[in-house]
């Protein structure tokens, strides 16, 4: 994502999707940089849709994921 951005991509809906289910079947799972992801994409604009709030409940957990989604 880094090496993306420093080229001048943006992150978009199918990217932060594929992003949040590699941190969700990790091992172990990294949950904190799933929500950093979301929380960032979020704030940058990406639209938040079905596909995203499933990935991301796979990666925080399903109270976790409703939680950020609200924010």
């Amino acid at each position: 994502m880094r090496e993306m951005e420093q080229d001048g991509l943006v992150v978009n809906e199918y990217f932060l999707c594929i992003l949040l289910i590699a941190y969700a079947v990790a091992t172990p799972r990294q949950a904190q940089r799933a929500e950093q992801a979301f929380l960032r994409a979020k704030r940058d604009g990406v639209k938040i849709n079905q596909h995203i709030r499933s990935a991301l409940a796979r990666g925080v957990g399903r109270v976790r994921a409703h939680e950020l989604v609200r924010v």
